[in-house]
C-alpha cells in the first residue's frame, strides 16, 4: 500500500518505533458468540482508535512511528503491508482476512524490519527509544514445526539483546501458552470486542514512551496489562 517515507530532514525528533504483527487469518472473519462484528471489523477499528489517537498527542504524531506486517490473508503468508510511518502521517491499512496463520514467518519478517530500521534512523542520526513488537493473533501457528522452534529463540535472544520488546497478545479461543513463548514479556488475552479499549491504551503507552529518554523506566497507562517497562 502506498505510505509517507518519514522526513528526517523536516523532523528530527526521537522516534518510538511500533511493529504490529496481525493476524489476518480466515478465522479472523468470524464472529464471537454475541459479537456485533467479526474479529477482522473490531480489528480494522482498532486501527481507526489507534490513528485518531496518536495525531490527537502532538508529539506522539512527531516521535511514534507504526509499520504493519500481516500474517495470513488471501495471499495466505506473511507480508510488511506497511512500511514505517511517522503516526502524524498514519493511515490504517484496510486489512482482509484469508488462509492459514504463518506466524513464524510474520515473526521474522518483524524482527528484520525492525532492525532495519533501527539503522536507518542511525543513519540519519536520529535517536530511538527500544522498538516495540505487538503481536496479535487468534490462532495456532501453521508454520513447520523448526520455523516456529527458531523463530522463538530469535524472538527471546532480541528481547534479552535489548533489541526489541515484543507484547504477545491472543485473542477469542487463541493458545496463549503458544503466544507467551515469544517473549518474556508476560502474554495478554484480548476478546475481540475489546479492540477498540485496547488499541486506545496502545496509543496512551506510545505517548509515554516516545516522551521518555532510552533507558528511563516509565510506568505505563493504569489499564497496562504490563507492569514497568524501560524504552
Amino acid at each position: 500500500m502506498n505510505y509517507i517515507a518519514p522526513q528526517y530532514h523536516e523532523n528530527p525528533s526521537q522516534r518510538t518505533p511500533c511493529m504490529l504483527v496481525l493476524d489476518v487469518s480466515g478465522s479472523m472473519g468470524r464472529k464471537a458468540p454475541g459479537a456485533n462484528k467479526s474479529g477482522i471489523e473490531e480489528l480494522n477499528a482498532g486501527l481507526e482508535k489507534l490513528r485518531d489517537e496518536l495525531r490527537k498527542d502532538e508529539t506522539a504524531a512527531l516521535r511514534v512511528q507504526i509499520a504493519v506486517v500481516t500474517v495470513g490473508g488471501p495471499k495466505d503468508d506473511a507480508a510488511l503491508l506497511m512500511d514505517w510511518t511517522d503516526a502524524a502521517d498514519f493511515v490504517a491499512p484496510p486489512l482482509r482476512v484469508g488462509g492459514r496463520t504463518p506466524l513464524a514467518q510474520g515473526m521474522r519478517l518483524a524482527l528484520h524490519h525492525v532492525e532495519q530500521q533501527k539503522q536507518t534512523l542511525r543513519q540519519h542520526g536520529i535517536a530511538y527509544t527500544r522498538p516495540w513488537i505487538m503481536v496479535i493473533s487468534d490462532g495456532e501457528p501453521t508454520d513447520p514445526q523448526e520455523d516456529w522452534d527458531s523463530v522463538v529463540q530469535d524472538c527471546l535472544q532480541s528481547e534479552r539483546a535489548k533489541r526489541c520488546v515484543i507484547f504477545p497478545i491472543g485473542v477469542e479461543g487463541a493458545n496463549v501458552e503458544t503466544m507467551q513463548k515469544l517473549s518474556s514479556t508476560r502474554a495478554a488475552s484480548l476478546s475481540t470486542a475489546k479492540f477498540d479499549a485496547y488499541f486506545q491504551w496502545l496509543s496512551a503507552s506510545l505517548s509515554s514512551v516516545s516522551q521518555s529518554a532510552p533507558g528511563d523506566s516509565i510506568a505505563l497507562p493504569a489499564t497496562d496489562p504490563w507492569a514497568v517497562f524501560k524504552p
